[in-house]
């Protein structure tokens, strides 16, 4: 027997060709065909969205609180945000977007940022856009203006000068969400571990000697990277040590258990 729903009040079928006398019975159509509505799933944080939530808390309490860690212990963080075969960065790709910022437990540093975001997301904006269009006047007065009597390849030459230009003031007062926030803390946290493991950088020092320079300047660029590599390549041989041993362990068992039948 059709449901009330299906039926107009004379009990003819909607379906059926003139059924359709009045909008009840046209909204009643409609949810037969269509389904009766499903109430919206609430959201729920993803394993991403906690590890990348993770992330943001740890370097976060780095920048604020250098004090209570070692040069060590910060490297070992940020290779296992950015490098580890468990890390953020290495499972789901480059940080971007909120990652559902919002949902983050109230006293948490990610929602207090997502709050902060929102709050002045506009402002940033005006601001990113009034600083790139003062970087445009000043390449234009420079000479890298377009002008009518341009021909194509002309204005994709000027284009192609400033576009790096503009973009280098664009990134630099871009503040977006999450994601973007996480890449300036580890700039942050990058910078904190440098100076711990090799002191004040050569910008801070009054020594203007060019052998300390030549060598603050290799320290800052292969420094960090080859200590990072040779603390990623430790842990590895310690998890394929650890493998070996559980591996030998099952082995053993099993040679005892077949002794035992």
């Amino acid at each position: 027997m059709a449901s009330l729903a299906s039926v107009n009040k004379d009990g003819v079928s909607l379906n059926t060709v003139g059924a359709v006398q009045d909008d009840t019975d046209a909204r009643n159509l409609a949810a037969h065909l269509s389904g009766r509505s499903r109430s919206p799933q609430p959201r729920r944080l993803s394993r991403e969205d906690e590890a990348v939530h993770e992330a943001y808390d740890i370097l976060y309490d780095i920048v604020k609180k250098p004090q209570n860690y070692t040069a060590d212990k910060i490297s070992d963080i940020i290779v296992e945000i950015t490098e580890e075969d468990d890390s953020p960065v290495v499972r789901y790709g480059r940080f971007a977007g909120n990652y559902n910022a919002d949902l983050a437990d109230r006293d948490s540093n990610v929602y207090k940022y997502w709050r902060n975001y929102r709050s002045h997301k506009k402002r940033w904006d005006a601001k990113r856009d009034e600083m790139v269009a003062r970087k445009k006047e000043e390449l234009e007065e420079k000479g890298m203006k377009i002008t009518d009597g341009m021909d194509r390849k002309e204005k994709r030459k000027i284009v192609e000068k400033r576009r790096p230009l503009l973009r280098e003031v664009f990134n630099k007062y871009n503040r977006g969400g999450l994601g973007q926030q996480i890449y300036y803390l580890l700039g942050k946290v990058e910078e904190i571990e440098h100076e711990k493991r090799y002191g004040a950088s050569s910008s801070d020092s009054s020594d203007s000697s060019e052998d300390k320079k030549v060598s603050a300047g290799a320290s800052k660029e292969g420094g960090r990277r080859k200590t990072r590599k040779k603390r990623r390549r430790k842990k590895t041989r310690k998890k394929r040590k650890s493998r070996k041993k559980k591996k030998t362990k099952r082995r053993r068992r099993k040679r005892k258990t077949k002794k035992r039948r």
